[in-house]
């Protein structure tokens, strides 16, 4: 092996590293704290946030075939200088936006350790194993802030409700039941 092909080869793997980090940990967080910039109480803050989502998705697509198509002919045209120069002007510009813009965003105040929450689920569902679920479901606890995001409750994970219904004869048209547990 050449010393330049090492060189080379390090050079290739930071930058395919830092690309990955950039897509895998930056892109996300963006999507994210920019669907934070909406209240979801406000119903024309929710109009504005589903044309924020269009809008990042279009110019999401656009960027990715100007970046492959228009940007890749002027490197092979025109030389790299040209190409990376248009990137790193559309870099620039785009980070220099997202600065203009601090004094306007929303900031969420930190709440708990999200690993607290995930880890008390399946510990309460073992604790809680063999507690019988009554049939009233007004008996059932139920958090009264924000009802709007309460997920209402089902029987869909009973016991009673894992039949399964299967047509035994095409000619009778009954249904029987096979229990599943």
């Amino acid at each position: 092996m050449s010393e330049s092909f090492n060189q080379t080869g390090w050079i290739f793997f930071f930058s395919i590293y830092v690309q990955a980090l950039g897509c895998g940990a930056c892109q996300p967080c963006n999507t994210a704290f920019g669907a934070d910039q909406f209240d979801e109480d406000d119903p024309k803050e929710v109009i504005q946030k589903s044309k924020y989502f269009s809008w990042l998705y279009l110019c999401s697509s656009a960027g990715a075939l100007v970046g492959n198509s228009v940007i890749v002919y002027l490197v092979e045209h025109q030389g790299y200088k040209l190409g990376f120069s248009i990137s790193t002007a559309a870099l620039g510009l785009s980070l220099l936006l997202y600065i203009a813009g601090i004094p306007l965003y929303r900031f969420e105040k930190l709440g708990d350790n999200p690993f607290t929450r995930v880890f008390q689920v399946p510990i309460a569902a073992i604790r809680k194993y063999h507690v019988q679920v009554p049939q009233d479901v007004s008996l059932l606890y139920q958090a009264e802030e924000k009802q709007n995001r309460v997920l209402p409750h089902t029987s869909q994970f009973r016991s009673e409700s894992l039949y399964l219904k299967l047509e035994l004869s095409s000619y009778t048209k009954h249904l029987h039941y096979l229990y599943l547990i």
